[in-house]
């Protein structure tokens, strides 16, 4: 406020011409404070212009549906974002247990649907017990416990000799102790290669249905001028439309469209 009295005074100085003088003193204070006045009258009509103005309907933001298809647009990008990452995460262990199952023999033309998964899966649980025993057993019921266990691995062995491939027998070699781990890694493998192919197909049917939302939205911004993504879904293009959204006060006019 110092300042600005400051140029006050200056002025009224340089537009009067008046001096420091004892008989000026007075006229030259009462002519001050009526500038003063004056432009503190200025900049409170500045001040309630420009509140008016900002709290005018339309002045600045997006208007309600603006937001709420940005919002949209947000949820369903994450949601997409989300599930893509976990398409990339089951893909990649899908192609690792077919690494490994490659790796023991499985024929690349050879289908894995020709094994029963719960003879897998039983066989698996039979293994979990068997590798638990002790390497010296020591009393009766150890030994008819190890028993049991051997013979519950042969009948899962025997269901499953038929459906193996050949070459996987070859690299499995007799049933033994590392025979059986061998067995152990391939039939993992397969348990892992049928759980990642589910999860790969669910999540293919989710993209399918994100993709399907997107492309309802873009029916609704492509009239605003927006060009829609061609890959329905092309997070990064839609994040830039929904920014471009929220930025838009008016439609702006049409866009050239093939």
């Amino acid at each position: 406020m110092a300042c600005c009295d400051g140029w006050c005074a200056r002025a009224v100085h340089r537009v009067f011409g008046l001096r420091r003088r004892s008989s000026d003193t007075s006229g030259a204070a009462t002519l001050l404070r009526h500038v003063r006045d004056v432009l503190g009258l200025s900049v409170r009509h500045s001040q309630l212009s420009l509140a008016r103005v900002s709290s005018a309907p339309g002045a600045a933001g997006p208007s309600a549906g603006a937001a709420s298809l940005a919002v949209r647009l947000e949820r369903l990008g994450a949601e997409a974002a989300r599930t893509m990452d976990a398409a990339a995460a089951a893909r990649h262990d899908q192609q690792l247990a077919w690494i490994v199952l490659r790796d023991r023999g499985w024929p690349s033309a050879h289908r894995t649907t020709g094994v029963d998964p719960a003879t897998v899966r039983a066989w698996l649980r039979t293994w979990a017990h068997f590798v638990s025993l002790p390497d010296r057993l020591t009393s009766a019921q150890e030994l008819i416990r190890s028993q049991l266990i051997r013979r519950h691995l042969e009948r899962w062995e025997t269901a499953l000799r038929s459906d193996l491939p050949a070459d996987v027998w070859g690299v499995i070699g007799p049933l033994d102790r590392t025979g059986r781990a061998t067995l152990a890694c391939v039939l993992q493998a397969l348990d892992r290669w049928w759980l990642t192919t589910e999860r790969c197909d669910a999540l293919s049917g989710e993209k399918r249905r994100l993709s399907r939302e997107l492309a309802a939205i873009g029916d609704e911004v492509r009239p605003l001028g927006f060009q829609v993504p061609w890959a329905p879904l092309d997070l990064d293009a839609w994040a830039m439309i929904a920014a471009a959204v929220l930025g838009t006060n008016a439609p702006p006019p049409q866009s050239a469209m093939p």
